[in-house]
């Protein structure tokens, strides 16, 4: 399901060095800490050319 948001808000959160996301369940008080790399196009091209 498309999700509604404004696009100029958008780009400049996602132009900053860290980003926060949120995810309410509903289900108790909890939360986590997850790093990731940089998902830039070509990062994604290139690691999506390949099988495992």
């Amino acid at each position: 399901m498309g999700a509604v948001y404004n696009e100029a808000t958008l780009k400049k959160i996602m132009n900053e060095h860290d980003i926060t996301i949120t995810v309410e369940l509903n289900e108790g008080d909890a939360n986590a800490t997850v790093w990731t790399c940089d998902l830039t196009y070509d990062y994604v091209k290139i690691n999506g050319e390949y099988h495992t």
